[in-house]
């Protein structure tokens, strides 16, 4: 009898589980594909930027040494990457990292820094 009891509470536990599975994916399925999307790595030269002000950055333009153009949005405060240090980069043609998600047909910047030299 302790067998049976044990297997029916495996069972239940399946079945919750399952049902917890399909509640999440059918209410919170966006989100889940939000959180779980790839982070991608993409190096090169800023080509162009826009501002909102001093400090904050609205999108940046990279172009890769393949010729490759990839624009990004950002939506948070990027430190020490404020349009001015952007513009230094531009300048001098120093090369940046970019960490990025894609949501639709957009890039949204995760995170920038320098690429040092080797």
């Amino acid at each position: 009898m302790g067998r049976e009891k044990g297997m029916l509470l495996s069972i239940k536990l399946l079945c919750i589980g399952f049902f917890l599975l399909i509640s999440n994916l059918s209410c919170g399925g966006d989100h889940l594909t939000q959180n779980n999307l790839q982070l991608t790595k993409v190096s090169g030269s800023i080509i162009e930027f826009e501002a909102s002000s001093l400090s904050q950055i609205e999108s940046i333009t990279l172009g890769t040494i393949d010729e490759d153009i990839y624009e990004f949005r950002v939506e948070k405060n990027l430190g020490k990457f404020t349009p001015s240090h952007l513009r230094q980069h531009m300048i001098h043609g120093e090369l940046v990292e970019v960490h990025y998600r894609e949501y639709g047909d957009e890039k949204w910047l995760d995170s920038i820094d320098d690429v040092r030299a080797r």
